[in-house]
C-alpha cells in the first residue's frame, strides 16, 4: 500500500514540531541531516522523550531496537513514515 501523499509531505514538519516541543525550543533549526546527539541538552532520556512524543503524536509503537537505530531527523522521518504505511494496511 502506498503512503498518503499528504502524510508524506507533512511528516518532516510534524516531526520537527514534535522535537521542538520536547525541547521547548520553538525556533530550533532542524533539517534531515540533523543528528539527534547535536540537539541542545541531548542525552538518552531526551532521546526517549522524543520517541514517546512521536508515539503519541502519530499513534505508533517504537520498539527498543528501533530507538537505538535512530540517530538523525531523517531516520525519524523514515521510521514514522514506514510505521504509518504499515498501520494503514
Amino acid at each position: 500500500m502506498r503512503a498518503d501523499p499528504f502524510v508524506t509531505a507533512t511528516l518532516p514538519s510534524e516531526i520537527t514540531r514534535a522535537i521542538r516541543a520536547v525541547l521547548g525550543l520553538p525556533d530550533l533549526d532542524l533539517d534531515a541531516g540533523t543528528l539527534l546527539e547535536e540537539l541542545p541538552g541531548w542525552d538518552s532520556m531526551l532521546h526517549i522523550a522524543i520517541m514517546v512524543e512521536l508515539e503519541c503524536r502519530f499513534g505508533i509503537e517504537v520498539a527498543p531496537r528501533e530507538v537505538e537505530a535512530v540517530v538523525s531527523v531523517d531516520d525519524l522521518v523514515r521510521m514514522v513514515g514506514a510505521k504509518q504505511v504499515l498501520n494503514a494496511s
